[in-house]
């Protein structure tokens, strides 16, 4: 689903998920993503529903925020340098669910879509949201430099590299080199427990190493990056992305766009054989506003090839395909997503979120693909025990037409799965 890299190492995660909430309650927590300036958010999904850190701030991670005081280097304070204090923060936060679902056929632990029919429902469970950070800022003749690695447990023995970058700013313009979220998506929303965030199911985004600058006056903000080649191409031909945004107490509102083009890239007819200019595209507009107790965010787009999933490709699509008549033809689709979250007092929130990505040719160059419409509506509660330990509650329906068979590849049937969640998040 991302693109992201792994690192092994063996853990008893099972029983760590369950026991650390009691074992680390006197910890203090990470209530915000460490990367990122004190800014207001439309869709606070990290303090009230357990949701995913980055969509949280209303700006790009770790931009730059108004530097403290020069710090004099005492007996009491030795690791002073230049003008701000050096720091490495460790956090995080341990997150699990149980759910259970109507139709088998679906992956658990991930509902971003509906494989069959299925035979029966089923429980399970998972852990993987859990995260691990770890950040180290200093500042130095009025730049502000910023590490930051985070892992996640995407299986019950390793950890994955979910971000891993490093950045310096200052004056509101910052140079990143790194993986983590892109101009794209995860700016505003949706505030479920669920961790897939609508991935492939309305919401546009990912996790990529990339080369971003960009520039922030408080008000507006402006940013560029380059990509690797998503395709996988032999080429060394860079994807761009760009994104300007408007932000303020009450929100934002932001445009943001990608472009591709890669030489040499495998058939997926024939993985023998590789083709020239396949292209990638993909506009987006965002938003998020806070009134109160009422949050509200959205996202649309338009794009094809290998946008950030716009095609489906990690549910079964492929990222473009060869046409009757040889050239390449990349598979375009158009979505979006829409969330509403109320909170009641300072320890409950209700809310509704609901998304779709729709191909708008299911047979570009005259060949069919298999997947055609992949659409989810979600309600979610969720309750702070205390202030670092949130539980949650959420009823999602998903729902994706499909081919069934390859003898019929035009023909399309709606699979449908109903799932109940319980999850837990504790802080640290």
């Amino acid at each position: 689903m991302h693109t992201t890299n792994s690192l092994r190492w063996p853990v008893l995660f099972p029983l760590l998920a369950l026991l650390s909430p009691a074992a680390a309650w006197a910890q203090a927590p990470v209530t915000t993503d460490p990367g990122q300036p004190a800014a207001p958010s439309p869709a606070p999904a990290s303090t009230a529903t357990g949701g995913a850190p980055a969509p949280t701030g209303a700006v790009v991670a770790d931009a730059p925020a108004a530097a403290p005081p020069p710090t004099v280097a005492t007996a009491q304070n030795p690791i002073a340098i230049g003008d701000e204090r050096a720091s490495l923060e460790l956090g995080g936060f341990v997150a699990a669910q149980v759910t259970f679902d109507s139709n088998d056929a679906v992956r658990q632990n991930h509902l971003i879509s509906v494989d069959g029919q299925g035979q029966t429902g089923r429980f399970g469970w998972a852990f993987d949201a859990t995260r691990l950070n770890l950040v180290g800022k200093v500042g130095v003749g009025g730049f502000k430099l910023l590490g930051r690695a985070e892992v996640d447990m995407e299986s019950p023995i390793y950890f994955r590299i979910r971000h891993v970058y490093a950045s310096v700013s200052r004056g509101g313009t910052r140079l990143l080199i790194g993986q983590t979220d892109t101009l794209v998506g995860n700016w505003v929303g949706p505030n479920n427990f669920n961790n897939d965030w609508m991935f492939a199911q309305g919401n546009a985004y990912d996790r990529l190493p990339q080369l971003q600058v960009s520039h922030d006056t408080g008000h507006f903000l402006a940013a560029l990056a380059v990509l690797p080649n998503l395709h996988g191409a032999s080429d060394v031909i860079p994807h761009v992305q760009a994104r300007v945004m408007l932000h303020g107490a009450r929100g934002l509102v932001g445009l943001s766009g990608h472009f591709g083009y890669s030489n040499r890239v495998k058939n997926p007819a024939n993985p023998t054989s590789e083709v020239d200019g396949v292209l990638s595209y993909l506009a987006a507009i965002d938003g998020g506003l806070s009134l109160g107790a009422l949050s509200l965010s959205l996202q649309l787009w338009y794009g094809a090839g290998a946008a950030h999933g716009t095609s489906g490709h990690a549910i079964g699509n492929p990222l473009f395909v060869v046409g009757v008549g040889g050239d390449p033809t990349p598979v375009p689709s158009v979505g979006g997503f829409a969330d509403v979250m109320f909170k009641l007092g300072s320890r409950l929130a209700l809310g509704a979120a609901g998304g779709a990505s729709v191909l708008t040719n299911t047979s570009p160059g005259g060949i069919p693909v298999p997947i055609a419409n992949n659409s989810t509506v979600v309600l979610y509660a969720s309750f702070a025990l205390r202030q670092h330990w949130i539980f949650a509650l959420e009823a999602q329906g998903a729902r994706t037409e499909r081919t069934l068979t390859a003898a019929l590849p035009n023909s399309y049937s709606a699979v449908y799965d109903g799932r109940l969640l319980f999850g837990q998040k504790y802080a640290f």
